[in-house]
């Protein structure tokens, strides 16, 4: 299992919270968009395809899969290269790389 949510180590609250959210689960496997608890129905009444990714994503991070080491920036270049002119189109011998910092090392950086 992942270090997540997914990748933050909160692992156990990731699990509960998409235990959480199952009542918004409709008979047909999508998912209401949210819950309105003062009145105890869904609102607003959609099942959107951007509510569908994001169970998904969190599963699969939750699971182990290919979203997990997507969250963390597993396979993510390493820096970016930036021209010293930002007026230039073109990259060219004045470029600057510039690293890219890894999950964690900003806390580590800040200390």
């Amino acid at each position: 299992m992942c270090d997540g949510p997914a990748a933050g180590g909160e692992t156990d609250a990731a699990v509960q919270l998409v235990r959480d959210i199952q009542h918004l689960r409709h008979d047909d496997g999508s998912y209401w968009t949210g819950w309105q608890f003062e009145a105890g129905v869904n609102w607003p009444e959609e099942r959107s395809s951007w509510t569908a990714a994001a169970v998904i994503l969190a599963v699969d991070a939750l699971a182990g899969g290919v979203t997990e080491t997507l969250f963390r920036g597993d396979d993510l270049p390493t820096g970016l290269v930036v021209p010293r002119d930002e007026t230039t189109a073109r990259p060219g011998p004045d470029e600057v790389l510039l690293p890219r910092p890894r999950m964690g090392e900003l806390d580590e950086r800040r200390s």
